[in-house]
């Protein structure tokens, strides 16, 4: 097989293919002789299928497959020694060769296009670009806001006489066109303002009637949840449990269900801890940011430009759905953003000659499991715990391949970022946490 790279432009080439008989037909053949040995047809003896036979049947789909193997073999091994570095590989160019098409030919002359990496950024990461990094202070206020959300948090349903703003209320619900009485629960905000008012004077096990019309804000929507086409006008309703949302206190239960047993022994301990891990978490957050900014503000500093038509063209095959225009140019800029990265990290780590250890794989994978259990709430679990779960996870190379690639991911987006905040510069700024938020 002959193949030969024609640079169109500075990130735009040609791949010419010349493709013969004599470069897949020996293993066409040879993969028939095997489904010869392997299929079974009634009216043969196993094995003793005739060639022709095979070839009729199966031949089309095994020559396409020995065909697009063969090169695919090809092309990987040509852009490996030609040292020919693609950020989009190579695709073909016109018309695709289905299994119709490569049935009917022996010899073929194949064009394939592709966007290869340019030769230069447009700029250097050196010491001219700052960054902005920013340190977050907690404040007794953002302290005392998150132990109010870590009371709710560990807060409890306790069964009520009365009624209150926010409580849950369990009724029996009857009236016109209700065959058998129904289960309704209500809370506050299916009521008006005005009947609301009324509703609170209520006790459990007492009945009343509400106007569907004038007191519910959504009748039509309390009507679907009783599976009924049409809510009567009239309700009658009958408090079977009033269940009130009671916040959790400060004490060394909430501590233990919170950290973990004895971790904090009294409330001041708590508050340390907590705000200890709030300072970590958005100091995480604080990174996250920075990386970002980082990313945004490379990316727009490329001023190489890339072959529109060949990315529109994967964007249209690659969609289920036919786009219009606005949404092909949305993704059309993404997917130049994309690329830009992409080229960003490629020549980052090649020029600091980035390469990942175990250690590093694993620290990644480490870090994926922790965030994971501090957005499910387990902020404090102990950091053996967690380097347990993540190796039993890593190890589990079948059930954990997302997690896998994440963490080879990460790890070298990781060391990209070292080797980039090791060439610019920085402008350190304190700020608020209700700042901060803004930021995001």
């Amino acid at each position: 097989m002959n193949i030969t790279l024609e640079t169109k432009s500075d990130n735009y080439a040609l791949l010419h293919l010349n493709v013969n008989k004599d470069d897949y037909m020996p293993e066409f053949n040879e993969k028939l002789k095997e489904y010869g040995k392997k299929t079974s047809i009634k009216g043969f003896r196993p094995g003793k299928v005739p060639p022709a036979l095979i070839k009729q049947l199966y031949g089309k789909s095994i020559k396409t497959e020995v065909f697009q193997e063969t090169l695919n073999k090809k092309l990987e091994e040509y852009i490996k020694e030609n040292d020919v570095s693609f950020l989009i590989e190579p695709i073909k160019k016109g018309e695709a060769l289905d299994e119709e098409k490569i049935w009917a030919k022996e010899d073929f002359e194949i064009e394939l296009e592709g966007c290869i990496e340019p030769k230069e950024l447009g700029f250097e990461i050196n010491k001219d670009i700052k960054a902005p990094k920013y340190k977050v202070e907690i404040s007794k206020e953002d302290l005392d806001e998150h132990l109010e959300e870590i009371k709710v948090k560990h807060s409890t349903w306790e069964d009520a006489e009365d009624i209150q703003d926010e409580d849950s209320i369990f009724t029996k619900a009857s009236g016109e066109g209700i065959d058998e009485v129904k289960d309704l629960y209500l809370n506050q905000k299916d009521f008006t303002e005005k009947t609301w008012k009324s509703v609170k004077d209520k006790k459990k096990g007492e009945e009343f009637t509400i106007n569907t019309e004038k007191d519910l804000k959504n009748a039509e929507g309390l009507g679907k949840r009783l599976n009924l086409e049409n809510i009567p006008k009239e309700l009658n309703l009958t408090i079977d449990k009033i269940q009130r949302n009671v916040k959790a206190e400060l004490n060394q239960e909430t501590f233990d269900k919170h950290l973990g047993e004895g971790i904090a022994k009294n409330l001041e301990e708590f508050k340390s801890i907590v705000k200890e891990d709030l300072e970590k978490y958005y100091e995480r957050m604080s990174s996250f940011k920075l990386n970002n900014d980082l990313q945004d503000q490379l990316v727009e500093m490329v001023t190489t430009s890339f072959p529109k038509d060949l990315i529109v063209k994967l964007i249209q095959d690659s969609s289920k759905e036919k786009l219009d225009d606005e949404q092909t140019q949305k993704s059309l800029e993404n997917q130049i953003k994309a690329l830009k990265w992409r080229l960003i990290t490629k020549r980052v780590g090649k020029d600091a000659n980035i390469k990942l250890e175990h250690e590093d794989i694993n620290k990644s994978a480490v870090d994926i499991v922790k965030n994971r259990f501090m957005q499910m709430g387990y902020s404090s679990l102990p950091d053996e715990y967690i380097e347990q779960m993540a190796a039993n996870l890593m190890a589990d190379t079948k059930n954990n391949k997302e997690l896998i690639n994440s963490a080879v991911d990460a790890a070298y987006m990781e060391k990209v970022f070292e080797a980039i905040k090791e060439r610019i510069s920085f402008e350190d700024k304190k700020v608020s946490l209700k700042e901060f938020r803004e930021k995001l």
